[in-house]
């Protein structure tokens, strides 16, 4: 039986199949969700543009956008009858931010998307469901985008 659930949102699709699945578990169980996204520091300076834009702003706009995205989430789940907090994660690197949040938070579990990368892409940008399966000390629910074929 869960009592308090952690859902990574990275506004992706598979971060909404997997919220979904969240809000549906929660309503089954009476259960608390806390919704987050994490912006890991290291990543955003990966991602700062060459167009003369400052780290700082890039950093102004994702917790605008990580923000959205929570406030979504949050006011989605309520309407659906579910306890949910929201926060916004400034930490190291993602999966040990999810974990750490999960602990502390006293969550007994996440729920969360994975992308499914496979080879070089997974080498290249790793897997943090597969790092938070691995660390995390509660129970963890991973769901798959499905693959579409045209």
């Amino acid at each position: 039986m869960f009592r308090k659930l952690l859902v990574p949102l990275d506004g992706s699709e598979c971060s909404e199949e997997a919220f979904s699945l969240a809000i549906d578990i929660a309503r089954q169980h009476t259960a608390e969700l806390i919704v987050c996204v994490v912006a890991d520091p290291a990543q955003i300076a990966s991602y700062v543009p060459a167009t003369g834009a400052s780290s700082e702003s890039w950093i102004k706009r994702l917790r605008h956008e990580a923000g959205e995205i929570v406030d979504d989430a949050v006011g989605r789940a309520r309407s659906r009858g579910v306890t949910c907090n929201g926060e916004l994660l400034v930490e190291g690197g993602t999966a040990a931010a999810l974990v750490a949040h999960a602990k502390s938070s006293h969550a007994d579990g996440i729920v969360m998307g994975t992308h499914g990368r496979t080879g070089v892409a997974r080498a290249l940008f790793g897997s943090v469901a597969s790092a938070v399966v691995r660390d995390a000390e509660c129970a963890v629910i991973t769901v798959r985008m499905a693959r579409r074929h045209s």
